[in-house]
């Protein structure tokens, strides 16, 4: 701030008083601290997405680059932000398990990929319809050294499931074998004999659906072009029952498409560049480059 004080004749010297704002240390600090968060956030989208390895904090470009941008900057250390990524990884699955528990149901999708040092991995990819939308979240990415059997397949998925982010009743149908079904206590029902009065509910719950059975198939049929994803959402309350029925239906992809583009990403993150990841690494990357 600058103040000009004049002499009162006008033809004296002038007196100049300048004034610093400085903000007190303890607010310096705490944007300093915030926006190293922010480029840390930044950084691990930039490994995650772009499929960098974590040694590029050390690659003497980048390190230039940054200081150009900002020579304020200090990098993490390879450790630390590997660390990062582990921590993000938590974060975004505890984000996942919350959005499928707002879910009617979900389809399951597996693939299986060989890396280039001849590794197999087994891909579990989740397929539910959320706030009228098909959603797709990759539940994880295990290595599979035993043989492909559809047995060996369906524990292997069964583990993934109950240590990823489907804590629910799901059903998966492998080409190679038979149907597999995976349950929880998430949604077990349980069964005890019903009194006159539930009796009466029941009927007077089958005579609405066969009611509402009725209206659906004596409504125009779906125009090709119209989205049956926005038809079912905007009928919701006019199909209160068929809505949750089509919800399990819609939910099961046509192929497996999906589950094949997670090792797409793959290849490129087990390069020969980065031929020495580990399994566990891997999954984490994977994971979070489909779903975060």
């Amino acid at each position: 701030m600058r103040i000009t004080d004049p002499s009162p004749e006008g033809n004296g010297p002038v007196t100049v008083i300048q004034f610093a704002l400085v903000a007190p240390s303890s607010v310096r600090d705490t944007e300093r601290t915030d926006l190293k968060q922010e480029l840390d956030e930044a950084l691990v989208d930039f490994i995650v997405k772009d499929s960098q390895p974590f040694t590029v904090v050390s690659d003497p470009g980048f390190r230039a680059l940054v200081a150009k941008l900002d020579p304020t900057c200090t990098l993490p250390s390879r450790q630390t932000v590997k660390a990062m990524v582990e921590r993000r990884e938590v974060e975004e699955k505890e984000k996942a398990k919350a959005a499928l528990q707002n879910v009617d149901s979900v389809s399951l999708s597996a693939d299986m990929w060989t890396s280039i040092n001849m590794d197999a991995y087994l891909a579990v990819t989740c397929h539910a319809i959320h706030a009228g939308e098909l959603s797709t979240t990759l539940v994880g990415v295990r290595p599979f050294p035993i043989s492909h059997t559809a047995e060996n397949i369906a524990g292997t998925a069964r583990e993934l499931l109950r240590q990823g982010v489907c804590g629910i009743v799901a059903e998966c149908t492998h080409p190679r074998g038979p149907a597999i079904h995976f349950n929880s206590t998430a949604r077990t029902s349980c069964f005890f004999p019903r009194d006159a009065e539930e009796a009466r509910a029941s009927r007077n719950a089958t005579a609405d659906a066969i009611v509402e059975v009725q209206r659906y198939l004596s409504a125009p049929p779906l125009e090709r072009s119209q989205d049956p994803l926005v038809y079912w959402t905007t009928n919701k309350a006019r199909y209160p029952n068929l809505y949750h029925l089509a919800n399990q239906y819609l939910a099961t992809p046509a192929s497996s498409v999906p589950c094949e583009r997670v090792f797409s990403k793959a290849g490129e993150m087990v390069s020969k560049k980065r031929n020495r990841l580990k399994p566990s690494t891997v999954e984490k990357l994977l994971f979070l480059n489909k779903n975060a």
